[in-house]
């Protein structure tokens, strides 16, 4: 059966609005970028890079992950952020841990 106009302009709606937003959706974690977007301000950053071997078959290339530690402050608040690059995977990952106070 197919869906009304009206269902298919609220689920539009609906997603449209949270991907525009640029903040995560109910129930996923928050990253650095979505909690200056809420006035979080970033007092710390640290990179470093750390080599590794390959992940089979590529043993004989190097791997390398790019870490970069942010400090996020807000009300006397504390959160952390890590996110790392893996160069054999291709792609990005970044957690965010609350902090205790200053």
């Amino acid at each position: 059966m197919p869906r009304s106009p009206v269902s298919s302009i609220f689920v539009f709606v609906f997603l449209g609005t949270a991907i525009l937003s640029g903040r995560p959706a109910a129930g996923t974690e928050a990253t650095s970028a979505s909690l200056q977007e809420q006035g979080w301000r970033l007092i710390d950053k640290h990179e470093r890079q750390e080599k590794h071997p390959g992940i089979a078959p590529y043993e004989n290339l190097t791997r390398i992950l790019q870490i970069t530690t942010l400090v996020l402050e807000k009300d006397g608040k504390r959160q952390t952020c890590r996110m790392i690059y893996d160069s054999q995977r291709d792609n990005i990952s970044e957690t965010c841990t609350a902090k205790g106070s200053p």
